[in-house]
């Protein structure tokens, strides 16, 4: 005699229900064809951006940007007189090595506080982007202009999926990069070397040399010797101020007949 087949229980909604684990699943790419503007054998596409590992990060690093944006919003960007000793207070407390006489503007943006180094008397001027997806130094007595861009990340260009490279960039002492100039991955600059405005630096600069151009080409030495005449404003300190007079004992006069002693 065939038994019944044992009932299933009934699902369950709402609180105490429980539900099995799902392993989340990648997106399949979608295949070439069902793309109306591409057709594989007369217009070819290398890139395959659906293949893109959309979380180059950890979840530890995605935190700690979060923060970091968060800080910046309420306290970094504050347009207000000798707030540049709070700002370079909130980059240290996020891992960078700034040097207490190094100037950051406002308006500067810094991708990743604890990958960013400059030396003493260093300066990011207003809107300068600093894309440090890998260590970026900035040394001693440099100074980068208004909208300029340090790009310390790229792409493989060589695999369809593009993966992020995190690069670096290591820009020496006494440099001057220019306003609105481009500094890409990878690339070194060397001392007292001049990037002209709007110059785009792809490979390494000599030092003492001044370069400009797209790319960036060198156009002739940068002179380190001052001119004749030349020297140094020493900032010399105020006087200090006369101390105040003490106040005098009051002139009185003889005292009337019969007034009694004091």
């Amino acid at each position: 005699m065939a038994h019944p087949a044992p009932s299933q229980p009934a699902p369950q909604h709402g609180v105490g229900a429980t539900r099995s684990p799902q392993p989340r699943r990648r997106p399949q790419p979608r295949p070439l064809a069902d793309s109306p503007d591409i057709d594989p054998a007369t217009n070819p596409v290398f890139t395959r951006l659906d293949l893109n590992y959309q979380s180059p990060y950890p979840r530890a690093e995605y935190r700690r940007r979060l923060l970091w944006i968060i800080a910046r919003a309420l306290l970094f960007r504050w347009p207000v007189p000798r707030w540049n000793r709070v700002r370079l207070a909130l980059l240290r407390a996020f891992g960078a090595s700034v040097h207490p006489t190094a100037q950051v503007r406002p308006t500067a943006t810094v991708f990743h506080p604890w990958l960013l180094t400059m030396g003493p008397y260093a300066t990011l001027g207003d809107r300068v982007n600093v894309y440090n997806l890998g260590p970026v130094r900035i040394g001693a007595h440099t100074t980068v202009s208004q909208n300029a861009h340090l790009c310390a990340g790229t792409h493989d260009w060589k695999r369809p999926d593009m993966p992020l490279i995190r690069s670096s960039i290591d820009i020496g002492a006494g440099v001057w990069v220019c306003a609105d100039a481009f500094v890409g991955p990878d690339t070194r600059v060397g001392n007292n070397s001049i990037v002209s405005a709007r110059a785009v630096v792809m490979r390494d600069v000599p030092p003492g040399v001044i370069v400009a151009g797209n790319p960036a080409q060198v156009i002739g030495p940068r002179s380190t010797e001052p001119p004749e005449g030349w020297t140094p404003q020493v900032h010399q300190q105020k006087p200090a101020p006369a101390p105040w007079p003490a106040p005098s004992e009051p002139q009185r006069g003889p005292a009337p007949p019969g007034t009694p002693p004091r």
